[in-house]
């Protein structure tokens, strides 16, 4: 079971998008996508948590705004979300501090471009993933 605290994370690394679980003294569990990322193209990333599995669904937008490369990936779980409630709800990045731990300096920064947004209450199938980013 995870620790007071915890919280989700959709991100960028190393060229590519990633999404994870964190925190406190349980570590993190995180999954990181295959796709490439472009500097100055347009994304939809998606991050999935149901139950111990994780998943990331990247598509890179056309020009013509039609929808390109559809990739998934999925990673197990040793456990699952507990206490979210414990922490901030951030887009973009967190300047202020850490998001669980308001006296930790902010480091968490992010260069682009946030559209879109929605948050759900359940997990999205990948039908209906495909469904939302081909509109």
């Amino acid at each position: 079971m995870a620790g007071q605290g915890d919280w989700l994370n959709l991100y960028y690394e190393r060229g590519k998008f990633g999404f994870g679980l964190y925190g406190g003294e349980a570590g993190s569990e995180t999954v990181l996508s295959d796709t490439p990322v472009q500097i100055g193209s347009w994304y939809y990333v998606v991050g999935v948590l149901e139950g111990k599995q994780l998943r990331i669904y990247v598509a890179q937008r056309a020009g013509d705004g039609s929808v390109g490369s559809f990739t998934s990936k999925s990673a197990g779980m040793s456990r699952t979300l507990a206490n979210p409630g414990g922490c901030k709800f951030v887009i973009g990045g967190d300047v202020e501090g850490d998001w669980c731990d308001p006296d930790e300096p902010g480091s968490n920064q992010f260069y682009g471009i946030v559209d879109e947004v929605r948050v759900y209450n359940r997990a999205l199938s990948e039908q209906e993933i495909r469904s939302l980013v081909s509109r």
